[in-house]
């Protein structure tokens, strides 16, 4: 349950520049970081491809591993049946999936450090130690998402 100082700070023009400011800078580093290498793949990626592929074709003695992680592989073999793209655009599939996969987490992220700032900020305050200093909200939406988009990899 949000507080009321939450609705007040959604409305305050302020904090949803800062907010914005930061999602824009996020979503660009993350595609830009995308964009260089879009036709190259880590070494890990392309097994992740084969169980996805391998998935779809029911060959389940390859799909599953205790080595690597099925959802993704899912993500991944869902991607390519839906789109069904040629042996070219793969590999910049592959990036566009990681890019949504990061967008999700920049969500995710959101709503976790909005959380942690109203325990921060919120009823919660006069539980300090006499003389502790409370942080403005903007140092912590800053230091968060300065620390989450220090460097998006793809």
């Amino acid at each position: 349950m949000e507080t009321v100082s939450a609705a007040i700070r959604d409305k305050d023009p302020g904090y949803r520049r800062l907010r914005i400011l930061f999602w824009c800078a996020a979503v660009a580093l993350g595609a830009a970081s995308t964009w260089p290498y879009r036709y190259s793949m880590n070494p890990d990626g392309v097994p992740y491809l084969d169980m996805g592929d391998a998935y779809l074709r029911g060959d389940w003695h390859m799909a599953l591993s205790t080595c690597w992680s099925p959802l993704y592989s899912w993500l991944l073999g869902l991607s390519l049946k839906v789109l069904e793209p040629s042996a070219h655009w793969e590999f910049p599939l592959v990036h566009l999936v990681n890019l949504a996969i990061y967008l999700a987490a920049l969500l995710s992220f959101e709503f976790f450090l909005r959380a942690f700032i109203g325990c921060n900020n919120g009823p919660r305050k006069s539980t300090r130690k006499e003389g502790g200093a409370a942080l403005p909200e903007w140092v912590w939406w800053t230091l968060g998402y300065s620390l989450f988009i220090w460097r998006p990899c793809f």
